[in-house]
């Protein structure tokens, strides 16, 4: 059955912070809610997490163009879909400048490994995936611009070399 998000969901920042007061209408889903429609052109996930203060996992997924699996039913397969999970600007406060943790959302593409810093809000035009401002790239730890130029070497102590 269809419904809204739970108002602990609503209610928690991270959730606020990217979404604001949107409302969305959503279906239970592994423990979670998932979005009945896209929004933005893409469907969004939510998995709280009551253990944790703030605890919350937001699931982006965007389809990629002329990715359907060639039968009537519109359905597609993981690898045509792109999967980022969002990651909250407080994991980056002791690492980045203020500016990349606070005036950014950042979020993990799965597949590549790669942090997209985009802007805070989802409602920007330039939120879409593919208009990040600068990446993250996990394999080298380097922050570098849309023109793939490298701007900062981040070092994490969850990152081995």
């Amino acid at each position: 059955p269809l419904q809204r998000l739970p108002d602990s969901v609503e209610a928690n920042p991270h959730f606020k912070r990217i979404f604001n007061d949107a409302v969305f209408e959503v279906q239970a889903y592994n423990g979670g809610y998932m979005t009945t429609h896209r929004t933005h052109g893409a469907q969004w996930t939510f998995f709280p997490l009551p253990d944790l203060t703030d605890g919350l996992i937001i699931m982006e997924t965007r389809y990629i163009p002329g990715g359907d699996d060639g039968d009537d039913t519109g359905t597609m397969t993981f690898e045509q879909r792109q999967h980022f999970l969002y990651i909250p600007h407080d994991f980056f406060t002791d690492i980045l400048p203020y500016d990349m943790a606070y005036d950014h959302s950042h979020w993990l593409d799965i597949s590549s490994n790669i942090i997209h810093f985009r802007p805070v809000s989802y409602d920007s035009p330039d939120f879409n995936a593919q208009r990040h401002r600068f990446s993250c790239h996990l394999h080298d730890s380097t922050i570098r611009d849309t023109a793939g130029n490298k701007l900062i070497y981040v070092k994490h102590p969850l990152h081995k070399r």
